[in-house]
Parts: C-alpha cells; structure tokens; sequence
C-alpha cells in the first residue's frame, strides 16, 4: 500500500477542489445503485468523494470522444478493453498506470486479463468485471448422450446423434449479425490462439491465411450438416433460447447475459460447457471486460489513481460484481451465488488468456462488414465468396 500512501501525501497539497473526482459511467438504472454503493465505500475510505456523471449507452458513446478532448473531462472514464480503449491511447489521450500496476503486483491477479489493457508494453486500464461465454445446453437432451462435448469431434458426434431424433444440434439467432461471430471467435482461438485472433481482428492478417480458411471449413461442416437453426437471419439470440428451453434444440453459444432471460423454473434445466477443446493448449476463452481509465488531461490524477487501486482490489471487484451480477477478473475475489457465475468464474480464473468478442478487438468499421458476412456465410456455405469479401472489407475498414 505504499503507492496509495504516496498518493494520499501529494493529495494533501492540492487545492479543495480535488477531494471531489468526476467519473464518467455507462450505467443502466438497475445497475446504478450497486455502483453508488462502491462508490461512497471509496469516500468513507479516503474523504474523496465522487460525483458521477451517468450515461445510457448510446449516450456515453457519443460524449466519450469530446470528453477526452477535453470538454468537461471526467477524471476517471467507464471504458471497455482491447480495440475500443487502443484506439485513444494511440491518440495519447489515455493516462499509463505503470507504476501503479507494479507497485500493486497486478501482473500476479489480472494477467489472464493484461493483454486488454496493454498497448505496447504499457497499461492504461484496471480490469473490474467481466462475463464468460460458452456453450448453454438442455440437459435432458444433452445427458443421455454423454453430457456436454469436451472436444469438437464430440460435438460433432452428438450433433450426429440429435439430428437422427430430429432435434437441432445448435440454436443460433443472428438477426442482427452479431451472435455469428461468437463461433468464428471460438473457433479461431482454439485452432489458432489468442495472438493470431487479435492480429486477424487488427487488420495486420489475411482473411487468405491458410489458418483461416481452417476455421471456416470448421464452422462449414456445421452449416453442410445442417447443425444450426434455419434461417438463423430470422431471429435473434433471444428468440431462439426457448427451443433450448423446449428440448428443441440441444445447445446455443452466448454470453452470460443470457441467464437473465432465462425463466427461474426451468433453470436447474439448462446447464453450461465451455467452447469444446480441439487443440490442447489453446484454452483461451472469449470475456468481454469492463475497465476503468484516466484520462491523460485529468487534472485530479492523484486521487483518480487512488480510486484506481480501490477499484482494482478483490474486496472491492467481489462486492460490486456480486451487486451486478458479473464476475470479478482478480484472482482473489469471489463470485456470486449464482451456479452460472460459479461455472463462468471456475472457467476464467483458469484460461491463459481472453479476446474481447469480435466487435470489441477490431475497428467498428470492419465489424458492421464482418459479422453480416460471416452469417451469410453460415447460411450459403460459399467459402470463396466469404473469404474475398471478408479480405476486401478488410483492406478497406483498415485502409491497407
């Protein structure tokens, strides 16, 4: 705790003004409280108090870019890892926490989660939350036949064995495109790795690459067999849960965030799995995390660091995330209740590393492209024809 005493001595000689820290926060209502509470926890430790400057998501996504311009800039900003936060610290905008990083040995709790915060050997970010995705499955179609695939070639099997009861293998709704891409991402890191992924989704790789073309043959045997829903441009992930729910279908890949829409008496119904293994060694998972940043022009840093160590503490990421109903990244801290929480918070705490999802790792005028292809891709099975589009956006979104 030196760097916080450092930090509580050269506070003292600043003006009044700064025992109040601005912090600007992408919030829903029903999350609004639990923030509130972590933030006066803060104020009654330190005397720092916070005021919060509160957005809808399309709001805070619109003033984030004034914001670190600065027009009435936060000292500390809500933000979320990889791409999305690389793209102003290329810009000099976000404020290193180096020194704080080491001094709080965070390398030894957050570094399944470093690599979201890291950009060119420095750290602009502290991770505080996060949620796991993998596979969600009934469990009275899945049990009776071996319970959920560990490997691909499992998955295959059972897919095999549930199309000849005449049940789909796999409910996938990508109306919106998006849910397309959890299974490209999967694939690619477990065939590929986590390092390959994020120079794919960075521009800096072919859409050509022979790896590549590996997923999309993978992901084209589920297509040829017929392994999806129909139609799956005709219906989003919401709508497709209840034919997991109805034994209709045997499994779905979401996020956590799906749980919620998940009726209480038929939760002990639905079970979880991590993405299948097929490669051993590339147990890398996909978690989209949550971070806290400082804006380089912030002219409260001293206590807006001090509110990065609180924020970074397994105390304080246990009971924020318990009050969200999210999963804390450090090691040290503890998930909720929930039997999901407790699966997703085993399955992270032991992954070598995680990507973002695909919106959140590349820029956003390549995902609008990608994911529309890929699930026009998962329905037309024409290899060639994605490939091509898939490079030509590319080349174009990163102006290559």
């Amino acid at each position: 705790m030196r760097y916080f005493a450092l930090h509580l001595l050269l506070w003292l000689s600043f003006p009044l003004t700064a025992e109040t820290i601005t912090v600007g926060l992408l919030v829903t209502p029903y999350q609004r409280e639990a923030y509130e509470t972590i933030f006066r926890e803060f104020t009654r430790e330190t005397g720092t108090k916070i005021r919060v400057i509160p957005r809808s998501d399309t709001d805070y996504k619109e003033d984030l870019p004034g914001w670190l311009a600065g027009n009435r800039t936060p000292d500390v900003l809500y933000w979320q890892g990889s791409n999305r936060l690389f793209q102003f610290v290329a810009k000099g905008q976000i404020h290193a926490l180096d020194d704080l990083w080491k001094e709080e040995k965070l390398d030894e709790k957050l570094s399944h989660v470093k690599n979201v915060v890291e950009y060119e050997g420095s750290v602009y970010g502290i991770p505080y939350s996060y949620y796991h995705w993998g596979l969600y499955y009934n469990r009275s179609l899945i049990n009776p036949i071996g319970g959920p695939a560990a490997t691909w070639q499992e998955l295959l099997q059972q897919c095999k064995i549930l199309k000849t009861k005449h049940v789909h293998c796999v409910a996938l709704g990508a109306k919106h495109y998006w849910p397309s891409a959890g299974w490209f991402d999967y694939l690619n890191l477990r065939l590929n790795g986590l390092d390959f992924h994020l120079k794919l989704l960075d521009g800096s790789t072919t859409f050509a690459d022979p790896r590549v073309l590996n997923v999309l043959e993978h992901l084209k045997h589920l297509t040829d067999n017929q392994y999806f829903t129909p139609e799956i441009s005709q219906l989003d992930w919401n709508e497709v849960l209840p034919l997991v729910f109805r034994a209709q279908a045997g499994y779905t890949l979401i996020g956590n965030f799906a749980v919620n829409s998940i009726p209480e008496q038929i939760k002990s119904e639905i079970g979880f799995a991590p993405f299948p293994k097929i490669h051993f060694g590339q147990e890398y998972e996909e978690a989209p995390v949550d971070i806290f940043m400082i804006p380089e022009i912030s002219k409260n840093k001293g206590p807006a660091k001090d509110f990065m160590l609180f924020i970074s503490r397994a105390d304080t990421q246990t009971r924020l995330n318990k009050a969200l109903g999210y999963l804390p990244p450090h090691r040290d801290s503890q998930a909720g209740e929930d039997n999901f929480l407790r699966e997703g918070f085993k399955l992270l705490s032991n992954t070598l590393g995680v990507s973002q999802y695909f919106d959140r790792d590349t820029n956003p005028a390549f995902e609008k492209q990608a994911v529309k292809i890929i699930t026009e891709f998962l329905e037309d099975g024409d290899l060639k024809k994605a490939v091509d589009r898939l490079d030509i956006s590319r080349r174009k979104s990163f102006s290559l």
